[in-house]
């Protein structure tokens, strides 16, 4: 038996995730890469992979209810402990302002050590807040996705364990199902591994168990590479050897996710992510993305641009690296028009960063500032 089932099965006994239902099974799973195997206390003896419950579930209104979920993803969420105060978002004080920008979704990161309590019971202060927040963006027809922060590949045994238990409780507390509403399984799982040979088939696992636990909402997954959005191809193809996205999720309900930043800098470290102040000037928008959109649209996928830097800063534009090519309102413009025109795929763009960070942070969202005023113009509105 590999690995990845192994943990699937573990999961299921430990757990107790439903195994009664009667419909589609896991599909085979692949060998673990020896760095994403589980720990050694979560191998354990081999039983009967629980199929996915997906009696009496019903129909559900496209995410966000089928208009576009532009957006951003917070920062400074992450670090709630139970305590009063420790960075989980207010629905007066954080949510509001947010939403009053125009924005029509919002990603929050948390991590989920902080989610349950030391006899492995669940949190309910972080959990009452969570659902908080998420019915106060519901009730103001913004989307609201939960995002759990901790990068690990989903060969970790610790996801399916964090949302088999949150994931059905926050649904619960917000009425059931919801398309303005998702759980992020992992931000930017594995980090920069490229995990291929593990990755669809432990993502599977992770939904299977997710499933059967008793949440019916979307899902929201990447992959690799630091979600890297110039891997649609690749992990589309993944998702294919396994049957599908049918064979992925038997609910149908998960979107994709994709990350990409446009900075360039004579330091590789300062380049692709948000370190650099100058843009790769060069970049042509329809080829870096086109090709992602072209793997999704034929698989029958979709999915959202989970996190993206964008080419404009608090004070304006980013320059182009080496004076080369376009600036970043020229690729930020680029950018909307690309976005526009594959609304059927790409269902949202989440733009760092909402929430607590220095004023002067070169892709802060906050009202009155150049970037937000871009994204307000551009997308927003």
């Amino acid at each position: 038996m590999s690995a990845v089932s192994t943990i699937t099965l573990v999961l299921a006994e430990r757990w107790g995730i439903g195994a009664e239902a009667e419909t589609i099974k896991p599909p085979a799973l692949g060998p673990a890469a020896p760095e994403h195997q589980a720990p050694a206390e979560d191998s354990g003896p081999a039983l009967e992979a629980p199929p996915v419950a997906a009696r009496d579930v019903k129909p559900l209104a496209p995410f966000n209810n089928g208009r576009p979920a532009d957006g951003a993803a917070w920062f400074g969420a992450s670090l709630g402990k139970g305590i009063k105060g420790q960075g989980w978002p207010n629905r007066a004080k954080d949510l509001q302002p947010m939403i009053d920008l125009g924005m029509r979704a919002i990603r929050l990161p948390l991590k989920r050590d902080f989610c349950f309590e030391a006899d492995g019971s669940i949190n309910t202060w972080v959990l009452d807040n969570l659902i908080s927040a998420a019915r106060y963006c519901i009730g103001k027809g913004v989307a609201f996705v939960i995002d759990d922060h901790k990068y690990s590949p989903f060969t970790n045994p610790d996801i399916a364990r964090f949302w088999t238990a949150f994931a059905p409780a926050i649904e619960k507390g917000i009425g059931g199902p919801n398309p303005l509403f998702g759980i992020e399984l992992q931000n930017e799982p594995a980090k920069g591994a490229k995990d291929w040979d593990v990755w669809a088939p432990s993502l599977a696992a992770t939904i299977v168990l997710i499933r059967n636990a008793g949440y019916k909402g979307y899902i929201f997954a990447g992959w690799g590479d630091w979600n890297n959005a110039r891997q649609t191809v690749r992990a589309m193809a993944e998702v294919r050897k396994i049957g599908g996205m049918k064979a992925l999720d038997p609910l149908k309900r998960t979107i994709f996710t994709m990350h990409d930043y446009w900075g360039k800098h004579s330091d590789p470290a300062r380049t692709g992510n948000d370190q650099s102040p100058y843009v790769d000037g060069e970049i042509d928008i329809a080829k870096r993305y086109g090709p992602a959109i072209d793997a999704l649209r034929a698989i029958g996928a979709t999915a959202v641009m989970g996190e993206i830097g964008g080419g404009i800063t608090p004070q304006g534009p980013m320059p182009a690296y080496e004076g080369k090519g376009k600036d970043g309102k020229q690729l930020q413009q680029e950018y909307f028009a690309f976005a526009k025109a594959n609304r059927d795929v790409l269902l949202g763009s989440w733009f760092w960063a909402g929430g607590r960070m220095g004023e002067t942070y070169r892709h802060k969202v906050a009202a009155g500032n150049e970037h937000t005023r871009s994204l307000q113009q551009g997308l927003w509105s």
